[in-house]
């Protein structure tokens, strides 16, 4: 059965791919972005995908963006927008930080306190980050507001049991998104990055079978994990493992 999907950070990565292989399933497309222009290609493909130009880094910006989907129910709604800028904390701009904070966090809140008023409650797919469960150097405000994101879906779960809510908290992925954040790429990401068709296979799957949540690559979750029972010894020993953001 064909579905009306939103989709938010359409225009590049995760968002894009994931676009693409919900269109060719003939699902009906509403996709969301800063950078319009690189969907073209897709609205001349495929009649049932509409476009909507958008910015999530401010408050403004998002309840205008509310306003243009008033009126749609959709069936899945999924959150792909993300913004990273890795820097020592001394580094970065207080609006860069609070840029990171709405993107990630605060503009999804906003988002779905609309969604909730639906006729129809949506499957709401969230793109998360291991990084929820663990900061590294040059990464504090990035991961507090993935963290921040993690822990509202919980409770929008528990709040709502009718709701279906899928966190995919994922390592790094081979998108443009982790070399604007960084500038450079470390070895170890190089080697640890995941595949963006692996990502859009897992989306695409919960979507068809619905899941709390789905963690990538599962040996890094499951390092995390056993960081959070010893943080301090573990970062005392696995140093290097934490420096690959500065």
């Amino acid at each position: 059965m064909n579905k009306t999907i939103l989709i938010t950070g359409a225009t590049g990565g995760v968002g894009y791919n994931t676009a693409v292989k919900l269109l060719e399933e003939g699902h009906h497309l509403f996709l969301c972005g800063r950078n319009i222009s690189s969907l073209d290609i897709l609205v001349k493909a495929y009649p049932e995908c509409t476009v909507i130009k958008c910015d999530f880094s401010n408050a403004d910006s998002t309840l205008k963006f509310v306003e243009k989907i008033k009126g749609i129910d959709f069936d899945v709604v999924i959150f792909s927008a993300g913004y990273a800028h890795y820097a020592n904390i001394k580094q970065l701009s207080i609006e860069e930080m609070d840029a990171m904070n709405y993107v990630n966090y605060q503009s999804v809140y906003v988002i779905t306190k609309y969604l909730l008023k639906q006729h129809k409650l949506p499957h709401i797919i969230v793109l998360g980050s291991l990084s929820a469960f663990s900061s590294t150097p040059g990464g504090a405000i990035y991961s507090a507001s993935k963290a921040a994101l993690n822990q509202f879906m919980n409770a929008l779960r528990l709040e709502n049991p009718s709701l279906n809510v899928t966190m995919i908290n994922t390592g790094p992925i081979d998108t443009a998104f982790i070399y604007k954040a960084t500038g450079k790429i470390s070895r170890l990401n190089k080697l640890i990055m995941i595949k963006t068709d692996s990502i859009v296979s897992h989306i695409v799957k919960v979507i068809k079978h619905p899941k709390k949540e789905v963690n990538r690559p599962m040996w890094m979750y499951a390092g995390l994990k056993l960081y959070n029972i010893a943080p301090r010894t573990i970062e005392r020993i696995l140093k290097p493992l934490f420096m690959t953001k500065l």
